[in-house]
């Protein structure tokens, strides 16, 4: 069972149970035989596809991957804390909603679009830059969602390009988002 299964079924099993309160009085672990179980018809012979070896990364890549990550962030901070402190507050995050929404239309309309600017990047708030990041992130998911349908119809897939102008966005507000995430955002 795959993610997206787990979640079907999560979603599924929670649609079904009505509003309760759970009394501190009752085990649990007595109603384990009672949980939904193949409500969905299994599919004869199928066994979702595994990962390749070669694609899954390394431990030492990982850590520099995350090494990288934490020291572009801890710039990140750092700038804009400087520009703060220099009398130069966060602009409202304007110029970057607006360049983060055309972004989003120019690759919803398979062009290419602009890269992400580290000073229009420093000068938005961490809210504006919270929502850029959750239509970003929710552009990514469903693009990698259209990614899987393509491969398993056979049909053309989007331009690497886009797909790296996708996840550079991603990334870039990733390192912007203040710590800890909201419930909304993560």
């Amino acid at each position: 069972v795959d993610g997206f299964e787990y979640l079907r079924r999560v979603r599924h099993e929670a649609n079904t149970v009505p509003d309760v309160m759970v009394s501190p009085t009752i085990d649990p672990r007595a109603f384990d035989h009672k949980q939904t179980r193949g409500y969905v018809p299994e599919l004869a012979g199928y066994k979702p596809p595994k990962c390749p070896e070669c694609a899954n990364p390394d431990k030492r890549w990982q850590r520099e991957f995350l090494s990288d990550f934490s020291d572009l962030r801890a710039r990140v901070s750092r700038t804009a804390a400087r520009r703060e402190m220099s009398g130069r507050p966060a602009g409202g995050g304007q110029g970057l909603a607006l360049a983060s929404q055309a972004a989003l239309e120019r690759m919803n309309d398979g062009e290419e679009p602009e890269g992400v600017s580290f000073d229009l990047l420093i000068g938005c708030d961490e809210l504006s830059a919270g929502a850029a990041f959750r239509a970003h992130a929710r552009a990514l998911a469903s693009r990698l969602t259209e990614e899987r349908d393509e491969l398993a119809l056979g049909t053309e897939r989007s331009a690497p390009a886009r797909m790296h102008a996708r996840a550079a966005w991603f990334y870039a507000l990733a390192s912007r988002v203040g710590l800890p995430l909201d419930a909304e955002t993560s």
